[in-house]
């Protein structure tokens, strides 16, 4: 870690600034490729997200078909999702994702053409997007590891390269669906898979230029169990503690999100418009509080800014039991919208910074493993809850789930001891570096003390 000759070199290397509150991760080499290559490529998966169920639907007529397609897709992520951490680890964040773009690519590309030559059964659909849910889960995990490899251990760093990339991909998921909806109607469904194959191949060509990693850590990686991400994070308390009360939220907040389209039907006129308009103010709020993490990072260490984040994030979901306008929802989940990156971005800082690099990969999968678990159960069962319970009820619950977890991290960012830099942020890195320079003040400019020349080698 100390050759600054390495393509990635650590964040007080030579070839990169000094990692500051006001540093932009935009200067670090690699982080411009890793943002647009996230925004092409999500772009084009959301349209395949949309188009390849309509295709079922359409050829098929079959709505139970096509809720097959989305279960073939999450599936690999509860049976692989674990293990594909250690699989990140042991090869490399860069070669997983080269080879998920390149293997995506040729996958998605070939189900036109099984089309066009009448080959392509639907159990052989299924199986195809089995593999590639299995591509996209160690891809998805990689694609965050990234950011250490690229801006260094340097949280406030971190959380900067954290909300740029929560923004690329709240912002495709907003361009996806609606290009998606412009060209099934201009192409057809299955052509749209083109479109996406397509992005794969150029996000590929934009990965090239990620650096190659400044330490192999495959070596120690091979010496790990499968299990070893789940003790690295459960054995420290901070983790433990923002894992469960993120696999909390993970449960919880689905309900909101699929109650929009009820309350659309049940409140504001049977209106779809209404709940598209819905879905679109959360979307456009976590956008907006994406791009405004990094405005936070020089101000709030990452467990307090969750914190807050928790706390205001909750307070406005308060609203949503009652029967408030519809502008009244559209403000509630805009903000709602943008107070979610607030509370994600700094908690996956908290992980990444606070595991060890070769163990990184099987914690932060085994992480996002169980949060991304916990979301299709919670809409499984959304929809019994609202028909039994009605949606006021259910909000209401959720609401008082999500207050707890809001305390819990509350809690625990104030009683966690602060790092030096948060107590005292105007201080300057030299005055923590050298502390006996208050007794000699001019011995920085002149090194003269031989009986400390051992323990400070730098004047040499």
């Amino acid at each position: 870690m100390t050759d600054t000759s390495s393509a990635v070199a650590p964040p007080t290397g030579s070839d990169l600034p000094r990692p500051t509150s006001s540093s932009s991760p935009l200067r670090h080499r690699g982080i411009r490729g890793l943002l647009l290559s996230e925004i092409i490529s999500s772009a084009g998966s959301q349209m395949t997200m949309l188009a390849l169920p309509w295709f079922v639907l359409a050829t098929t007529g079959s709505i139970s078909r096509m809720g097959f397609v989305f279960a073939a897709e999450l599936l690999p992520v509860a049976l692989l999702g674990i293990p594909a951490g250690l699989l990140v680890a042991r090869t490399g964040v860069r070669r997983i994702m080269l080879a998920g773009d390149a293997l995506r690519a040729v996958l998605i590309a070939v189900v036109p053409v099984l089309r066009l030559f009448g080959a392509l059964s639907f159990p052989l659909l299924l199986a195809m997007v089995a593999v590639v849910g299995a591509v996209s889960t160690p891809y998805v995990a990689a694609q965050r590891l990234a950011l250490p490899e690229l801006v260094g251990e340097d949280e406030q760093l971190m959380l900067r390269a954290g909300g740029l990339l929560e923004a690329a991909i709240r912002g495709a998921s907003l361009i996806g669906p609606a290009l998606a909806g412009l060209v099934i109607g201009l192409v057809g469904a299955v052509n749209v898979l083109w479109v996406d194959a397509a992005t794969f191949v150029i996000s590929f060509a934009l990965l090239t230029t990620l650096p190659r990693p400044a330490a192999d850590l495959s070596a120690a990686a091979r010496s790990e169990g499968v299990l070893t991400g789940a003790r690295a994070v459960l054995g420290d308390r901070v983790l433990a503690t923002v894992t469960g009360a993120s696999l909390l939220y993970g449960f919880f907040f689905p309900f909101v999100i699929a109650s929009l389209p009820v309350m659309a039907e049940l409140r504001f006129g049977h209106n779809p418009h209404t709940a598209g308009l819905l879905l679109g103010a959360w979307g456009g709020g976590a956008l907006l509080g994406a791009l405004t993490t990094g405005r936070f990072a020089d101000r709030l260490n990452p467990l307090r800014m969750g914190a807050y984040a928790a706390l205001a994030l909750d307070a406005v979901l308060w609203f949503l039991p009652w029967h408030f306008p519809a502008a009244v929802v559209v403000v509630v989940l805009v903000s709602s919208g943008f107070f979610t990156p607030l509370l994600n971005t700094p908690l996956l800082t908290l992980l990444l910074s606070r595991t060890e690099p070769a163990v990184r990969a099987q914690a932060v999968t085994f992480v996002m493993t169980a949060n991304l678990l916990a979301g299709p159960v919670a809409f499984a069962v959304s929809g019994f809850a609202f028909s039994g319970w009605g949606v006021e009820p259910v909000l209401a619950v959720v609401a008082a789930g999500l207050l707890v977890c809001a305390l819990l991290l509350t809690r625990l960012a104030f009683t966690v001891p602060q790092p030096e830099q948060e107590e005292q942020p105007g201080e300057e890195p030299s005055t923590r570096q050298e502390p006996q320079s208050h007794q000699e003040p001019q011995s920085h400019q002149e090194p003269q003390s031989h009986q400390e020349s051992k323990p400070q080698p730098l004047p040499e």
